[in-house]
């Protein structure tokens, strides 16, 4: 994610890679999660998630992968 674009830069991304395989954007419960700013961990390659963003990474991935793999 590019916290200077914002999440909606990404949207058509995932839409147009959606057509072609499965996608599971773990950008849409970022703006939710109130402060982005804990969600993000900051070093010297710039943000990346956090602990807590790599949290709501997994709950969101692991609330989506059981649709994704039924058959």
């Amino acid at each position: 994610m590019d916290l200077e674009r914002g999440y909606d830069a990404y949207v058509p991304v995932f839409a147009a890679m959606s057509d072609i395989l499965p996608v599971v954007d773990v950008t849409e419960p970022f703006p939710a999660a109130g402060d982005g700013r804990r969600m993000f961990a900051y070093g010297k390659l710039g943000p990346h998630p956090s602990d807590a963003g790599n949290a709501l990474i997994a709950r969101t991935v692991a609330a989506t992968v059981p649709a994704l793999t039924a058959t």
